[in-house]
């Protein structure tokens, strides 16, 4: 199990990476929090960015990621990535941690399973 310390801290920054590649601002000084998703998390993750507009950007068969942020405001927000099509982990921005439509869940053991694996956009 990797320290939730160490995943907020590397998915933080992927998430700053991707937010000023996708809006070509840095995003505020906001708080972050990641984790490792289980598959019921995933499950209700992947439910919610498929009833909003929210695109699922590829970077090959290794790196899947969607923001679940508003438009007048993205530096609050959920941003969800798929690692192998295997891992499911998000990271909450701002706001959402406390305030977004899925809440934070508390850390568990990273869990490879076939329901993340077939949940893979194609």
């Amino acid at each position: 199990m990797p320290d939730p310390i160490d995943v907020t801290m590397v998915f933080g920054k992927i998430t700053r990476g991707l937010f000023y590649f996708k809006h070509e601002r840095l995003l505020g000084d906001v708080p972050l929090i990641a984790r490792v998703l289980r598959p019921e998390h995933f499950d209700v993750l992947v439910d919610l960015v498929t009833e909003l507009p929210v695109k699922i950007d590829v970077m090959g068969e290794e790196f899947e990621w969607a923001a679940v942020c508003p438009d007048e405001n993205p530096d609050h927000g959920i941003w969800v990535y798929v690692i192998y099509g295997a891992v499911a982990i998000a990271v909450w921005t701002g706001d959402f941690i406390t305030l977004g439509p899925f809440p934070v869940p508390e850390p568990t053991p990273v869990v490879i399973t076939d329901s993340i694996r077939k949940s893979r956009p194609r």
